[in-house]
């Protein structure tokens, strides 16, 4: 659900994987992993995406 969600709300700013890699201290293939649900998001980057996003404890929450 976390990396579903992360898809969708990257792709509605018109974000590719490497805008986002850019924002957020992870590579690309690691994002891609993180959408895809492979690989577990690191401790901070929940937080860092609810402040990117302006969606509050969403990220968190997941």
């Amino acid at each position: 659900m976390f990396g579903a969600r992360l898809r969708r709300m990257r792709k509605a700013k018109g974000w590719s994987l490497d805008v986002l890699e850019a924002k957020v201290p992870l590579s690309k293939s690691q994002l891609a992993r993180v959408e895809r649900g492979s690989y577990l998001p690191p401790e901070k980057l929940p937080a860092l995406l609810d402040d990117l996003f302006g969606t509050e404890d969403l990220f968190a929450e997941l």
